[in-house]
C-alpha cells in the first residue's frame, strides 16, 4: 500500500515541478520575447537608416540570462556591425567571452571607461535606471567624447528591481520619464503606459 502512496506523491510532485517550469516559461521567456519584439520595432522606427551600413557599436552591459541574451545587439550583428561590450560583473564577462561574434569584451565599469577610438554608436540599453540620476549627465558627456550617437533605453517610469543573480549592478537606482531626457537635451520616444512594467523609452543624442 505504501508503495502506491509513494508513487502517487512522486507523480504529484513531478506534475508540480513541470507545471512550475511551464509557468516560468510562459511568464518570463515568452513575455520577454514579446517585449523584445516590440522594442525592436520601436528602435527601427526611431532609427530607420542606422543599420543601412556596418559600423562600430559599444554596447554597455550585457548578459546571457533569462532568455534576454544581449538585448538589441542582434540587429547590429545582422547588419554586419563590429560589436564591443563593456561589462562590470565578472560572471557575465566570463560568459560573454565565449560568444564568438563579439569583437571585444571590456571588463570595466563604464563610469571609468575612456577611449581614444571612436564608435559609430554607444548604446546603454536598459541601463540609465541602474545609475543614480545625478550620474547620467557626466556619463553622457563622457560618452560624447568617443561617439557622435548615444542611445539609451529604459523602462517608461517606475520599475523596482533589486540585485539579481547576485549582481548588484542589476539594481534599479532611478526612475525615468520622457521629460527627464528632454532636460538632458536628448530626443526620445516612449511606448506603453508610464509606470507599467512593459513600457519602454528610447532616448538619443546625436552630435
Amino acid at each position: 500500500m505504501w508503495q502506491y502512496v509513494g508513487f502517487a506523491i512522486g507523480c504529484a510532485l513531478g506534475f508540480f515541478i513541470v507545471t512550475a517550469i511551464l509557468i516560468f516559461y510562459n511568464k518570463y521567456l515568452v513575455m520577454n520575447e514579446n517585449e523584445e519584439s516590440t522594442r525592436r520595432l520601436q528602435f527601427l522606427k526611431c532609427f530607420p537608416n542606422l543599420l543601412d551600413k556596418p559600423g562600430r557599436l559599444l554596447y554597455v552591459g550585457g548578459h546571457l540570462r533569462f532568455g534576454r541574451a544581449l538585448q538589441m545587439t542582434g540587429l547590429f550583428k545582422d547588419a554586419g556591425w563590429t560589436i564591443d561590450i563593456i561589462e562590470a560583473f565578472p560572471e557575465n564577462v566570463m560568459q560573454l567571452n565565449e560568444v564568438k561574434w563579439i569583437n571585444s569584451v571590456i571588463f570595466m565599469d563604464v563610469r571609468l571607461f575612456q577611449s581614444i577610438e571612436k564608435y559609430d554608436c554607444v548604446m546603454l540599453w536598459h541601463g540609465p535606471e541602474h545609475f543614480e540620476k545625478a550620474e547620467i549627465p557626466t556619463l553622457l558627456s563622457k560618452m560624447r567624447s568617443y561617439s557622435d550617437l548615444i542611445i539609451f533605453g529604459c523602462p517608461n517610469g517606475k520599475y523596482e528591481q533589486d540585485d539579481v543573480y547576485g549582481n548588484p549592478y542589476e539594481r534599479h537606482l532611478s526612475t525615468w520619464y520622457k521629460e527627464d531626457f528632454k532636460e538632458l537635451g536628448m530626443q526620445s520616444d516612449a511606448i506603453g503606459v508610464p509606470d507599467a512594467r512593459q513600457g519602454n523609452i528610447i532616448a538619443w543624442l546625436k552630435s
